[in-house]
């Protein structure tokens, strides 16, 4: 798979200049919620008054941002200043660990401190998307509402979408658009705009920022540990380019530690205009930050992968940053704390009533003179793939729910340098094992037990191994760490990215797909790949689905990458939507990744295909596609 060799510096000005033009200005949607039950958003404020007006809260997420590389974390270059200083006014905690490693899992786990929350997002599969919450489970900005705060969230993330829970949950919702992302800075300017208006109640602020996330899209003087006359095969755009055949040199990653590093410097810019903002509309005193993030990312330092959907150090741990009134100055932790911990602390801090419960605890016992302090033996996330990563001061464990299998590593687990794993009958194995077994399993066989509510907007299924009705006909690639040279295969060949068929080396049957899907009438979306790839066209496939009575053929060849297109209307009465999938050109090949399926009540509401399509442009600029 070649590619031009790309000037890094005048790739990045261009892509930059670009994005600064009229048609990538980014849209603006205004989501002005009124409150409805527990399940959608805010209810009625039950505080009422003005007797005690509470402090502030700016809670500020750098999405995927990695707290290694954060100067006030002991990083040799001097990366965020403007945080460092909110760092030093209040509580720096060292070893902060997120819950989840994708942003799906992670934000419904810090906004409403579980371990295991129902997804708010606008992406998951719909078993978990559509359960209803308990009672006990309960998102930050709705309990603030309950007691007298105007709750406004400002988001630059395409999967904070206005129908999603999250959005809902707040009394007003900011949604900034641009490709693949609106810069924190143009966040930032939202936020003024709204912390202008006149204030009658204190306010909670969160602001969901993507500029720590890749691609890195450096301007001076952010790109100055960055090369610009360096050229690689494997960087473009400010994007690790990825695939089984791609290797990061050590210059790559070094590149690559640049762009994050620009990047932060960039979001720390902006940070420092929000807290002068802050200053100068007179609520300093009173205004409580929190600077966090969801997951931290790889960038290529084992020479193979980038990103953050891998179970390593390096993306479970992440920054957390406390400052403002009731936490002391110069407050620095290394007791183990996770994002769940969030919640719990501005509830104590604030002194809110809410029948909310919470796995995560207040950090309150750490301030101050903290050492050999503890808040928690052992912390938790949860992987995509069903994986439980236990991190304790001197072991990573991870927990398969769906095999049992379990493997235990000394200290932190990296990606750079994986230790050798620990007998399982170890002392420390069985400690952690019973951890998991009194603690971590019982929440996760009540969530799974959660009853399903409503299905009021789209979801999308990925194909899995399980839906594959023939699979022993089928050859699968799952690993995390693919072959070094693509394995072309002859039959349909299930792989994390899709379902392949290299039509042209024999011929394969057509498989079978069942998928899980609610009883009802659905518009359904398929995702095709339709790219040109080492020599062969992609953008077809024969496809029929549930009542049918022939092939259709679905196609698109127009080299946008993945790419939605419709498939149709149908009914769903046995809860499995049946497809069969086949060749549709024994030249070409065909990759097939998810569907998407929108409820037809609510079909015409969704938006058309195209302007779904440019969403998915911005998921997929940003690596999520």
């Amino acid at each position: 798979m070649s590619s031009p060799r790309r000037r890094l510096g005048s790739r990045m000005r261009i892509r930059r200049a670009a994005y600064s033009g009229v048609l990538l200005l980014p849209a603006l949607w205004l989501c002005a919620c009124t409150p409805e039950d527990d399940s959608l958003g805010p209810v009625e404020a039950s505080v009422g008054g003005l007797e005690s007006m509470g402090p502030n809260v700016v809670w500020i997420l750098l999405d995927a941002c990695r707290a290694s590389n954060l100067s006030c974390y002991g990083y040799e270059r001097q990366t965020s200043p403007a945080i460092d200083r909110l760092a030093a006014r209040g509580a720096l905690f060292e070893q902060a660990y997120a819950q989840g490693f994708e942003t799906v899992r992670s934000v419904p786990s810090y906004m409403t401190g579980r371990h295991f929350a129902v997804p708010c997002l606008s992406i998951q599969v719909w078993q978990d998307l559509f359960k209803a919450p308990p009672p006990e489970e309960q998102l930050l900005p709705h309990i603030l509402s309950e007691n007298g705060y105007e709750t406004v969230m400002v988001s630059a993330h395409p999967y904070i979408t206005p129908e999603s829970r999250l959005s809902r949950a707040f009394d007003r919702a900011i949604h900034l658009r641009g490709m693949p992302y609106a810069e924190l800075n143009e966040l930032v300017d939202a936020a003024e705009a709204y912390l202008e208006e006149p204030k009658s109640r204190p306010f909670f602020l969160y602001v969901h920022a993507m500029d720590t996330h890749f691609p890195h899209l450096l301007r001076p003087p952010y790109d100055q540990w960055v090369d610009p006359d360096y050229e690689s095969k494997a960087i473009s755009g400010g994007h690790a380019l990825r695939g089984p055949i791609v290797k990061y040199s050590s210059e790559d990653q070094e590149t690559l530690r640049g762009l994050h590093d620009g990047s932060i410097l960039m979001s720390d810019g902006a940070i420092g205009r929000l807290v002068d903002i802050v200053e100068r509309l007179g609520y300093a005193e009173n205004t409580i930050w929190v600077i966090g993030a969801d997951h931290g990312d790889l960038l290529g330092e084992d020479g193979r992968r980038v990103g953050h959907d891998f179970k390593y150090e390096e993306v479970m741990r992440v920054p957390l940053i406390l400052a403002g009134p009731g936490i002391p100055a110069g407050t620095r932790s290394r007791a183990l704390v996770e994002n769940t911990d969030i919640v719990p602390t501005l509830v104590e801090l604030l002194g809110l009533r809410t029948e909310a419960k919470f796995h995560g605890k207040p950090l309150q016992p750490l301030w101050g003179p903290s050492e050999g302090a503890r808040l928690h033996e052992a912390v938790m996330a949860h992987h995509d793939d069903g994986t439980l990563v236990v991190r304790t001061l001197d072991h990573t464990y991870h927990y398969s729910l769906e095999t049992q299998k379990e493997t235990l590593w000394p200290g932190p687990r990296t990606a750079k340098s994986s230790p050798k794993a620990l007998p399982a009958d170890s002392a420390a194995a069985e400690a952690i094992r019973e951890r998991v077994g009194s603690e971590f399993l019982p929440q996760w066989r009540s969530f799974t037990a959660l009853p399903l509510r409503e299905i009021d907007m789209p979801f999308i299924e990925r194909i899995r191994l399980e839906h594959i009705s023939n699979a022993g006909q089928i050859l699968t690639q799952l690993g995390e760490a693919p072959d070094d040279t693509y394995p072309l295969k002859a039959k349909w060949t299930l792989y994390p990215y899709g379902l392949v068929n290299n039509g042209w080396l024999e011929g394969a049957p057509p498989v079978g797909l069942s998928i899980p899907v609610p009883n009802g009438k659905f518009h359904v979306q398929l995702e095709l790949f339709t790219t040109e790839l080492w020599g062969h066209p992609a953008g077809a496939v024969l496809v029929r689905a549930e009542s049918d009575a022939a092939f259709k053929r679905i196609e698109d060849y127009s080299g946008r990458g993945h790419k939605f297109v419709e498939l149709g209307e149908y009914e769903v009465s046995d809860g499995l939507f049946d497809v069969l999938l086949d060749r549709a050109v024994p030249e070409h090949w065909a990759l097939v990744r998810r569907f998407r399926f929108i409820p037809a009540g609510i079909a015409a509401q969704v938006g058309t295909l195209e302007e779904n399509q440019q969403r998915e442009e911005s998921l997929r600029a940003l690596g999520y596609l």
